[in-house]
């Protein structure tokens, strides 16, 4: 897997999203990469090693 489908990374009601075994992902869509715009919007964005980005407290 390169990168996540746009359509569900669209969806308002998305609160939560955890990136789990996807290094190369991780790196387009982690804080300050390429796809970042695309997640920004949401929550709580987690990776697998339970690092944890809150965007709305």
């Amino acid at each position: 897997l390169e990168s996540l489908p746009e359509e569900s990374l669209q969806l308002s009601s998305l609160s939560q999203l955890y990136i789990k075994n996807c290094p190369l992902i991780w790196e387009k869509y982690k804080e300050g990469g390429e796809r970042w715009h695309t997640i920004r919007h949401i929550p709580e964005v987690w990776t697998d090693s339970l690092e944890q980005y809150k965007q709305h407290e």
